[in-house]
């Protein structure tokens, strides 16, 4: 457990603190008995762990004061980024979903960085950056400082988010290239895919093919795509989440032959804008969808506009393809046929 990242502790007067804005903002005298220490744990990269009686002896208070304190913080608690989540207030017993231990973003513009930044401070421990292109101008704003500006952006991101002191372990990596064609590989060769999901960072359209190489090599993928007017996010692609990529794109094709085309072209434009509270919408949405997982988020595509007011958020069902592999359960790998025939499908 600890305060969501999207909010942060601000001192508003001597021995008042103010945490998150608007009607759920959360306001405590940190003169009370336990307030620092609590505010302490919650803050911190990874979150309180243990149980409740260890965190209140920690605190100086009481197990019941504790309580108190934490249901008044409730509306800007994230349950479920560490520590015993069954024991807190409003948490399910099991504990529920949890963030990703190591992940890789491929992608690393404006919004990449912002993901970037969103999970290391959710408590994502790994990270593999994929992009090699050079930090522009563009990109400042969510991450990158001017003196990246023409370094490769993986490697800039790596260094800024050790001098930003995150717990997180940021390293940059190739990205996934398609391997030899010859008899027996299947197309499949799928690497480097690292970590246990990976998030792509595209502009004008995605990529189907990386997306069906990562589906081929049951890598939980998910897709971020930045337009003109805003972004989608999803669907996942992913073993045991029905209603991938793929399936959305043989839906599209039928009625646009020039598809596959068009969405290369675009791609190799970059067509699109990555507003800075577009870029930070993403990153906090791409935050909890990993957060909860494929298994819960699966088979949706969100969608952000931008508007006057800022971004507005919609989603929508994605119908899943008969035979498509990404209805194949977790537990089954797919074999050299599947393969194939996933990759056979873009």
């Amino acid at each position: 457990m600890r305060i969501d990242h999207r909010f942060r502790p601000v001192q508003i007067a001597p021995g008042h603190v103010q945490i998150g804005t608007g009607p759920q903002a959360v306001r405590l005298e940190t003169e009370v008995p336990g307030v620092p220490t609590l505010l302490d744990e919650l803050t911190d990269a990874q979150g309180w762990t243990g149980s409740l009686d260890a965190l209140a002896r920690r605190c100086g208070i009481s197990g019941p004061a504790l309580r108190s304190l934490l249901r008044r913080l409730t509306p800007v608690l994230d349950p479920h980024a560490s520590g015993d989540a069954s024991e807190a207030p409003g948490c399910p017993p099991d504990g529920g979903p949890r963030m990703p231990e190591q992940a890789q973003v491929l992608g690393l513009g404006r919004t990449g960085a912002a993901i970037v930044l969103a999970l290391t401070e959710a408590g994502v421990q790994r990270l593999a950056l994929g992009d090699d292109s050079p930090v522009g101008l563009e990109d400042l704003g969510t991450g990158f400082a001017a003196r990246d500006v023409g370094h490769p952006r993986a490697a800039a991101l790596a260094r800024r988010v050790d001098e930003l002191q995150q717990r997180a372990l940021c390293l940059p990596c190739p990205m996934p290239r398609e391997s030899g064609h010859g008899p027996g590989s299947a197309e499949r060769a799928l690497g480097p895919w690292l970590g246990e999901v990976t998030v792509v960072v595209t502009r004008g359209a995605w990529d189907p093919g990386l997306l069906a190489r990562a589906g081929a090599a049951g890598q939980p993928t998910l897709p971020v795509v930045l337009d003109s007017t805003g972004a989608d996010v999803g669907p996942w692609c992913a073993p045991g989440a029905p209603g991938c990529p793929l399936c959305l794109e043989s839906e599209q094709e039928r009625d646009d032959p020039l598809r596959a085309r068009r969405l290369r072209a675009l791609r190799h434009a970059g067509a699109g804008r990555e507003p800075i509270a577009t870029a930070q919408s993403v990153a906090g949405l791409v935050t909890q969808l990993l957060h909860r997982g494929p298994s819960a988020t699966g088979g949706l595509r969100w969608r952000l506009d931008d508007t006057t007011d800022g971004p507005a958020l919609r989603r929508a069902p994605v119908s899943a393809r008969p035979g498509c592999v990404c209805a194949v359960p977790t537990d089954v790998w797919l074999d050299d046929a599947q393969a194939a025939a996933l990759l056979g499908a873009v």
